[in-house]
This record gives C-alpha cells, structure tokens and sequence, in this order.
C-alpha cells in the first residue's frame, strides 16, 4: 500500500489571515471567493485563536466509506477527489469527515475539498507563519 502524503497543520502559527482561502480559490476557481475555498479557516478571535479546516489525508477516509456513490476517491498526492459528475450533493461525507474538512460549494451544489493541487499545494506556499506546511516524500 502506498502511503499517502499529508499536508500538515500547525494551528498554533496560525495568524487568521485566511490568504490560504484567497490562494486556494484563485488557484481552484480563478477568483478571489474565500467562502469557496477548499481550506477554511476559523477564528476565535475572543481566545486569540484560529483552526485550520483542510483535508488531511486520513488514512480510513471515512469521507470514501460514506459516499454512496462512489464519489471520493484519495488521492496519492494527498487529498481527496470529489468527482462532481457522481457527487449527488447528499452530503453524507461532510457529516462523516473528522476534520470538518468538506465543504458545500452553493453555487456548484457539489461537495469540495482539498486535492493538495496535485502534490503541490499553493497554500503551503503563500502560508507566511508556517502553519502549514508540506513535507517531503520519504525514500530514495
């Protein structure tokens, strides 16, 4: 079995500036539109807090087990695909993700989230404190 890459967050560098929503989107839609974002970032602004919502590769991937009909699949450059010809908008994966890390896109009535661009991922680049990051294959 292969193992899969994960992109990996650190919360506690989080700032909340939400610029991994404004990259994702324009990387992902070509607008700056960071509701429709495939990472998500909430703030507590009262604790000084912020979390990071993005797919982290679980290794059970609940969020393939509940689709039922066979719409996710991961992938081996970390992330998950959410074909949107079979995505139905039941959003049984969003209940089922641990990490709250699928979201609705209204306007495309369709699941989203985080593909790590391909094993690239753009957030990791423009993320300033650190908090998120992208490590490097193991092996030869």
């Amino acid at each position: 079995m292969v193992d899969l890459r994960q992109l990996v967050v650190d919360t506690n560098l989080c700032s909340g500036c939400q610029l991994c929503e404004v990259i994702c989107s324009a990387v992902k839609l070509g607008i700056f539109s960071p509701a429709r974002a495939r990472i998500q970032v909430r703030s507590f602004a009262v604790q000084g807090r912020s979390e990071i919502r993005v797919c982290r590769s679980c290794p059970e991937h609940p969020c393939v087990e509940a689709c039922p009909f066979d719409a996710i699949s991961p992938l081996e450059t970390g992330g998950v695909r959410i074909d949107p010809d079979l995505c139905d908008a039941c959003k049984a994966c969003i209940e089922a993700c641990p990490y709250e890390a699928i979201f609705f896109d209204e306007q495309l009535a369709k699941a989203i989230s985080c593909d790590c661009c391909g094993g690239s991922p753009q957030c990791v680049a423009f993320c300033y404190p650190g908090a998120l990051t992208w490590p490097p294959l193991d092996g030869p």
